[in-house]
This record gives C-alpha cells, structure tokens and sequence, in this order.
C-alpha cells in the first residue's frame, strides 16, 4: 500500500514537470519571435541584421559575387568596380582586408605583443635571411634600441621627392633605395614595413609604377580609410576613396604580392552607416610569390 502511493505521488510529480518545461519553452519561444520581430527589419536586405542586444551587426555573403572557388575575396576589374555603390564598394573593402590569399604555416610575433608588433612568416620560402634587411617606415628613434647593426634615418617616405611644409625631408622609396648611404643600394629587402597614416595610398602606386618594389619580399602595410576633415575624424569613407583604394590594393595583387595575414586595430573602430562594427586601420600582411 505504501509503495503505491508512493508511485502514485512520484508520476504526479513527473506530470507537473513536464508541464512546467513546456511552459517555459513555450515562454522562450515567444520571446525569440518578438526579438526577431523587433531587429529585423524586412527593408534590409538579406543577412543584414541590426544591433541586437549591444552585439555588433553582421553583414553576411556581401562579396558572394567576388570570391574564388576557394573562398579568397577578389577584386573585380575596373569597368566592375564602376559600377557599385557605396555600399557594395564598402563591403568589398573591408572583406578584402580581412581575408588570407595564401597560407603561411609559421608566423613569429616581433615587438610588442599588443599594438605595434608585427607577424613575420617564417616559412622556409620567405623566411628573411641572415642578415637580413628590415625596411621600417613610421617609427620613432625611441621606439627600438639602438644597435650597431641599426641605422636611423630622418626621412619620410612618399610619393614625391622634397620637402613638407614643415621641413620634413620626404623621399620616394626608388630614391631610398639608390641612396648610397642607406645601407640598401640594389639589395633585396627582405621585410619593408610602412605605418605612415594614410600616405600609404599614395606611396604604393608610385613604388609600382617605378618598380621600386622589385626585390622585397615580405610587405607589411597598415592601411588608414578615416579622413580628417573640420578637426574631426570621419571613418566612413566616400565612395570614391573606395574605390580608389581597390583599386590600389589590385595593383598589389597584380604586382605578386599575396596577404597571409591581416590584424583589425580597434583604436580606429566605428560603426559604419550600413550596420557592421569595422574599423578604419587594418594591418596587411603580404609575402611576395613571383620573386621567391
């Protein structure tokens, strides 16, 4: 008699939980359709989807018309790019810069582990030699220890020979390279880093244009999109700076030079118009395939 009470109680139990569970799925599933409802908004187009709970928005497959069969992001032809939009140009941009061309199995962090170092590929194909010639543009005389075997320059690099109007002493890189005293006259470099605050964009045609890229075998560019404009940073670019810079990157494409890994600096992060968090600093990482 006990025991059949008891098993009595125990399926009165088992029947209350059940009811319970099902109220709280049920509880839970309505919450995610009034959630959906809320922050998708059916005038976006497919796979954009608005902040949602403080997260960053996500912009899926915006460059499914511009990657390769294995998943590498191109960039189209000119006649193409032409064409697009602001927000096309946009995305492409900044699915172009976070996206790996060819694979580097082994990387070594040099310099500060946060902001600032920079990823070598140590892979026996570029590996740099020894000794080996490091070209860095956009650092000060205190941001490395002096050495013998390290040699400071007061010069900028540009696209143009001459001065700023501050006085500042700019050269291009074919000049730099052909200076007697710098140390690199008709040598190979083996890495060439450049962080000059947006004066990459202008740098980079003119080393192609006069071959002065020739001989460098890992390239290492942080590239800068924010204009300052009226004392303020803009970080969402027009449509022609997008453009422009595609167009940019393409030559270094077409000039042998392949990403094996990028890094986002979040000092330069903003919201764009379009939904995604990005930012405005994206460090490249190329090696050299047509040299090696």
């Amino acid at each position: 008699m006990f025991r059949t009470t008891v098993d009595v109680v125990m399926i009165k139990m088992r029947r209350r939980e059940t009811k319970i569970c099902l109220v709280c799925s049920l509880v839970v599933l309505i919450g995610l359709l009034l959630l959906l409802r809320n922050n998708i908004s059916p005038s976006l187009p497919m796979g954009m989807i608005k902040k949602t709970l403080g997260y960053p928005s996500i912009l899926y497959d915006c460059d499914t018309n511009h990657t390769d069969t294995d998943g590498a992001v191109r960039i189209p032809p000119t006649r193409a790019l032409e064409k697009m939009n602001h927000q096309e140009l946009s995305c492409l941009y900044h699915s172009y810069t976070t996206n790996i061309q060819t694979l580097c199995r082994r990387m070594e962090r040099l310099g500060n582990v946060e902001d600032g170092g920079w990823d070598v590929c140590i892979d026996s194909r570029f590996r740099p030699r020894k000794p080996c010639i490091v070209f860095s543009v956009g650092m000060g005389l205190n941001d490395h220890l002096h050495k013998p075997d390290m040699h400071f320059h007061a010069t900028g690099l540009a696209s143009y020979n001459g001065k700023t109007a501050s006085g500042w002493r700019m050269r291009t890189l074919g000049f730099l390279r052909n200076e007697s005293d710098s140390g690199l006259k008709r040598r190979p470099i083996d890495i060439l880093k450049i962080d000059i605050e947006g004066m990459e964009w202008g740098v980079i045609p003119e080393m192609i244009r006069s071959r002065s890229h020739i001989g460098i075998k890992q390239l290492y560019i942080e590239f800068h999109t924010h204009l300052f404009k009226n004392g303020k940073y803009i970080y969402e670019t027009t449509r022609d700076q997008y453009l422009t810079y595609l167009k940019i990157l393409r030559q270094l494409h077409h000039a042998g030079f392949r990403i094996f890994w990028t890094h986002k600096n979040f000092a330069c992060k903003f919201e764009s118009i379009y939904g995604p968090h990005r930012v405005s600093c994206n460090e490249l990482y190329f090696v050299q395939i047509n040299q090696v």
